[in-house]
């Protein structure tokens, strides 16, 4: 999905239509960043509670 719409960005001939597509390639990374970052959290909370535990 990322590379159609980072497509989109770049080829796209109407320049409204390109800063559209640009903002949303951004939104998009950033949520799969969040995405990322929340599950780490959460691996390293459960390692930590395990850790704990034994």
């Amino acid at each position: 999905m990322t590379q159609a719409i980072w497509e989109q960005a770049l080829h796209n001939p109407d320049p409204d239509k390109r800063k559209l597509f640009d903002a949303l390639h951004t939104y998009v990374l950033d949520k799969r960043q969040e995405e990322i970052i929340n599950e780490k959290k959460v691996c390293n909370l459960i390692w930590t509670n395990k850790r704990n535990i034994l």
